[in-house]
């Protein structure tokens, strides 16, 4: 994987926006995010840390798909 901090450029919206770290797997998928969140609750801070998991779309399911979405009981 590789490891990105991305720093804005200008002095002063530096001193507004703190830098912007980024961690992406060997699939070239982001799996972490530690930056400046647009999400407002009175009293926190708006940095926020976001781990990311993907799941591998080609491998079956381990159970019939009624167990993994109990509410769709017709299927």
């Amino acid at each position: 994987g590789a490891s990105f901090t991305v720093t804005p450029r200008n002095w002063m919206i530096r001193m507004i926006l703190p830098a912007t770290s980024l961690r992406y797997d060997s699939a070239r998928q982001l799996i972490r995010y530690e930056g400046f969140s647009n999400l407002k609750q009175a009293g926190e801070s708006r940095n926020v840390e976001i781990s990311f998991e993907h799941y591998q779309l080609d491998t079956p399911l381990s159970m019939p798909l009624p167990e993994w979405l109990p509410a769709v009981s017709g299927l």
